[in-house]
């Protein structure tokens, strides 16, 4: 260990790279800020530590020469890579508030940092680039960030935090620089310089020996400071292919994958860690391991791919690599539109019809019900078993909805019930043992199982207190917005209010209760709902036939049904007649409002449900599992599982 350096000493003659099995760029702005505050009150004459840097000596690359003579050395960066892009970055955003656009002569000040510590220059004129990053960032970083090309453009969130990076630390120094004339800014930016180059501490570590490398490695990865569990899967398994001590196709195959996945997941908007997480664990169930308990995040891959377990094996652990990431790889298209079945690229591999289209509009109605990460293994292996084929899928994304809602949106069933028996369907699809037809008929009897049409049907059978009592229950928006979609589908368009549109609001906001929840002075209502005990009204006001959805709630408040009924000649807007929705202008068809109004609806509701919400279990051998309680939430306590 030797003491502590400064950056100018630092990067004396040497080139870094950091390693395709480290990370990308994960330094956001909290960082960044608490970085350049460290620098802003750093007082004349002071030092301020800034950690320790792991470096592996390469003996393995020649040493490059410059057009001056100098000779670098190459280095790889273990520990500590974060930091020196920081300083990089900010070192040439320096130099380049340091030159004049309009001055035919670069200041010798700029020059030097760059030949320093940005890019040196061989003897053909070549570019000697102080620091590379990994493959994933190398690009970006040295086209768009340094050289400003900005054609290039960020495809991962790496790229992303490294942009951000950039313009937050150039705001930083023009902020400072502003209003100064041309001798008062050259010298802060002289000292801010000096501040980076001679006045930054760092403690460096060097490392010969490739095992301590990879001691270290496995301490940082346990240690994992911002580094999701995907990254930690690709720098492992980089790692692993790096030690298997012949040449060998893991780097590369890995690199391209990881780039994909990354790429596929940013293009659809699921940019938060936990779809990478959602990734592995649902690749690991449906090809690896269908036993939930098993998952161990990025663990369950480094047991799997153990290097001991692997001593002597080396083509075989090479092999099982390559089928992991091959596997992997395929998986995340489908995920992404399992996620965002309407974008526009969504379910390309398929050919344009109905059987598409259905893809499209089911894959939508399952996102709705909060249940997908339930469905998400068993999706998964569908297409990864049939790729191209999309009435395969649709009849399975299709099923799926009408489980979801008839087992956790409708009955209540906690949001793990049955999700084993759908865990083991989905691995045995993905690995071949089990056909369409089989998969099918395996799929029907769980969800037989769990709810039968007799049970599905006493369910939604009047006075029970799912529809008796079914303000708040967790499956009314949903129920209602199908309803609703179900007019617009009869009137040949679509619904006027999007589903997500809906669930911005609150659920006072989007339910109305045609019959009031309070009807005290209103003569209109009293004298159809209210008995000596009030019991007509307490029974009727949260049932079924008596809700519909609606963007106009606070204006019905508990006017009497021909005020909220409403016609279109009328001026005032907020009435039944003028709702943007269907359910509410068919409201509109009803001349009055009482028991016998709320029990017809609520029939017809219901006979529309049992036919929305129909399987074809004929040639299946019904059985019924261990019976498990039913979970009871409320809509806005429900958990997504997403």
């Amino acid at each position: 260990m030797d003491n502590v350096i400064s950056l100018e000493y630092l990067f004396h003659k040497r080139l870094f790279n950091v390693p395709d099995y480290q990370r990308g760029y994960a330094w956001g702005r909290e960082q960044i800020t608490d970085f350049l505050d460290d620098l802003d009150i750093l007082s004349p004459g002071r030092f301020h530590y800034t950690g320790t840097v792991v470096l592996h000596r390469r003996a393995d690359k020649p040493e490059v020469e410059d057009e001056g003579g100098n000779t670098y050395s190459h280095l790889d960066v273990v520990d500590g890579q974060q930091r020196l892009t920081t300083i990089v970055l900010l070192l040439d955003e320096i130099q380049k508030a340091l030159r004049d656009p309009d001055a035919a002569v670069v200041p010798p000040l700029a020059l030097g940092i760059s030949r320093n510590y940005i890019a040196a220059t061989d003897p053909n004129g070549q570019l000697i680039r102080k620091l590379t990053l990994n493959r994933d960032t190398k690009s970006f970083f040295q086209s768009y960030i340094l050289d400003g090309d900005h054609a290039f453009q960020a495809s991962n969130a790496a790229h992303m935090r490294l942009r951000d990076a950039q313009s937050q630390i150039r705001n930083h120094i023009y902020q400072h620089i502003s209003g100064l004339d041309g001798t008062e800014r050259i010298d802060w930016l002289r000292d801010f310089q000096a501040k980076v180059t001679q006045r930054l501490g760092f403690t460096q570590f060097i490392v010969d020996d490739e095992a301590e490398v990879g001691v270290i490695f496995e301490v940082m990865n346990d240690r994992g400071k911002l580094l999701t569990d995907l990254e930690k899967v690709k720098n492992y398994l980089l790692y692993v292919g790096s030690t298997v001590g012949f040449d060998n196709p893991i780097a590369d195959e890995v690199n391209e994958a990881w780039s994909h996945i990354f790429g596929q997941l940013m293009s659809a908007g699921l940019t938060r860690p936990d779809y990478e997480d959602q990734l592995l664990r649902v690749h690991w169930l449906s090809h690896y391991n269908p036993q939930k308990k098993n998952w161990e995040g990025a663990k369950s891959i480094r047991q799997r791919f153990d290097l001991r377990a692997y001593r002597d094996r080396g083509q075989d652990l090479v092999r099982d690599v390559l089928e992991y990431t091959r596997t992997l790889r395929a998986c995340v298209v489908p995920l992404c539109d399992a996620y965002q079945p309407q974008r526009q690229s969504a379910f390309a591999a398929f050919h344009s019809g109905p059987a598409k289209s259905g893809a499209v509009a089911w894959g939508t109605r399952l996102r709705r019900t909060n249940t997908l990460a339930t469905f998400l293994p068993l999706l998964l292996a569908v297409r990864a078993r049939w790729p191209e084929d999309a009435a395969t899928y649709l009849e399975f994304v299709r099923l799926s909805e009408v489980f979801a809602f008839r087992v956790y949106r409708f009955i209540g069933a906690r949001a793990d019930y049955g999700e084993s028996a759908l865990y083991r369907l989905a691995h045995n699809v993905a690995r071949g043992t089990e056909s369409f037809e089989g998969a099918m008929g395996r799929f029907k009897l769980e969800l037989y199982s769990r709810c039968s049409d007799e049970k599905f049907h006493v369910a939604l059978s009047e006075g029970n207190e799912l529809i008796q009592a079914a303000y708040g229950k967790r499956y009314l928006r949903y129920f209602l917005y199908e309803y609703e979609t179900h007019l617009a589908d009869t009137k040949k368009t679509e619904p006027r209010v999007s589903w997500e549109e809906i669930q911005r609001e609150d659920l006072r906001d989007t339910i109305e209760h045609v019959l009031p929840q309070t009807i005290d002075g209103q003569r209109y209502w009293r004298s159809r709902f209210c008995d000596h005990g009030g019991e007509v009204h307490e029974r009727y006001k949260h049932d079924l036939g008596n809700l519909t959805l609606t963007k106009w709630n606070p204006h019905y408040g508990n006017k009497s049904f021909p005020e909220k009924r409403g016609s279109l000649g009328q001026e005032t807007e907020y009435c039944y007649a003028k709702a943007p929705f269907f359910s509410e202008q068919e409201l509109a068809g009803w001349s009055d409002w009482e028991p016998s109004s709320i029990d017809q609806r609520r029939e017809n509701l219901l006979a529309w449900a049992k036919e929305r919400w129909r399987v074809d279990f004929s040639g299946i051998t019904k059985q019924s599992p261990e019976e498990e309680p039913p979970d009871d939430e409320s809509e806005e306590d429900q958990d997504s599982g997403d």
